[in-house]
């Protein structure tokens, strides 16, 4: 700030400036300006905002129960105090606050991305997801050139694992319009792990990689890079072992290896049927298991144990919760005795264990 403040003086001290001259026009068509009437509550409504945004929440509060006593509709007063809340930290009462103004058919396209920011950083409910991803959509369709809509989208499709292409393209929207943002092509790439196609997100992380100007940001982007070429690894393991068998197969081999060729026992695994509500449970992990890309675990948590699966670990999101972690996370080694809130959901066959979603990691 220093340095900013600096240069900042020594540009206002010098004696010309340099400027360049643009053609427009200045004519004002005052035909084209519609004129409405506020009623009251509405023009308070408006003040309060401009509260808001000038630091006077005591005032903004203040006038913002006015409003909403008389008028427990007003959109403009929920997305008002939304933001307020937003801004004071207290995320679930903003969350509330633009969930009322989303159901009042908001035409602000903040409102209804600050209700899916927020409720997927709260991990919203099955139920609520419907309402989330069309709040995305909304905000996309009331600003078009708003770029993190597009990346929540993708980032939502993705933890979801369902119309991964679209995902796709919602991630690349949010790239083209804002490219030096490595998050956006981060997450672009996390979108292709999750639809198996780990070269190409290997390709999109090295380009990013070019772009990346902070430590922090070349740190994320070395993250991502290693988790897909362990993922590309992975899969040609997988698909040279297939094609092993597949060959011993149709050479009537099936119970007679080569000597010396080792062929494994491939597990095929029915496809997963989830049964009821998204779960949580905060814990400590324990007995820790791989095979490929598969993880077992539990969850101990007081007196209850809890044992879990993925068939693809790759997949599975990793978070933190208020620490940074020193390197790289290895989770077949390094999830043993963790504490962590882990989200599953249970089986619609009551023989198979739960299915790990995410995996936030405490201190």
């Amino acid at each position: 700030m220093k340095q900013l403040q600096t240069a900042l003086e020594s540009y206002i001290r010098q004696g010309s400036f340099i400027y360049f001259k643009m053609t427009t026009t200045t004519e004002i068509d005052d035909s084209a300006f519609k004129v409405q009437a506020l009623a009251p509550a509405q023009a308070d409504a408006v003040r309060a905002d401009f509260l808001v945004y000038n630091e006077r929440i005591t005032d903004a509060r203040a006038l913002l129960d006015r409003v909403l006593q008389q008028d427990p509709n007003n959109v403009s007063a929920q997305e008002t105090l939304g933001y307020l809340e937003f801004r004071q930290g207290h995320f679930e009462e903003a969350r509330k606050r633009y969930a009322q103004a989303v159901q009042l058919d908001s035409q602000n396209f903040l409102a209804h991305y600050y209700f899916a920011a927020i409720s997927i950083d709260n991990l919203a409910t099955p139920s609520e997801d419907a309402q989330l991803e069309s709040s995305l959509r909304t905000a996309i369709k009331l600003n078009p050139s708003f770029a993190p809509a597009f990346n929540l989208l993708a980032v939502f499709l993705g933890m979801r694992q369902r119309n991964l292409e679209e995902a796709r393209m919602m991630g690349l929207s949010a790239v083209t319009l804002e490219p030096a943002n490595i998050d956006y092509r981060v997450n672009v790439a996390n979108v292709l792990m999750a639809a198996g196609q780990s070269k190409n997100a290997i390709l999109v992380l090295r380009n990013a990689a070019k772009l990346a100007k902070t430590p922090q940001e070349t740190q994320a982007v070395d993250n991502s890079l290693m988790r897909a070429q362990e993922y590309a690894a992975m899969q040609e393991r997988m698909g040279e072992r297939n094609r092993l068998v597949s060959e011993m197969v149709e050479a009537g081999q099936e119970q007679a290896a080569p000597s010396g060729a080792e062929v494994p026992s491939l597990a095929h695994r029915k496809e997963f049927v989830p049964s009821g509500p998204r779960r949580f449970v905060v814990g400590v992990l324990k007995d820790i298991h791989c095979e490929a890309a598969s993880l077992d675990l539990t969850v101990t948590s007081g007196t209850k144990t809890i044992v879990l699966h993925t068939d693809n670990y790759y997949k599975l999101p990793f978070t933190s919760l208020n620490f940074q972690p020193s390197g790289d996370l290895k989770p077949c080694r390094d999830l043993e005795n963790r504490p962590a809130k882990v989200e599953y959901v249970d089986s619609a066959d009551k023989a198979e264990v739960p299915h790990l979603i995410a995996i936030e990691l405490h201190k």
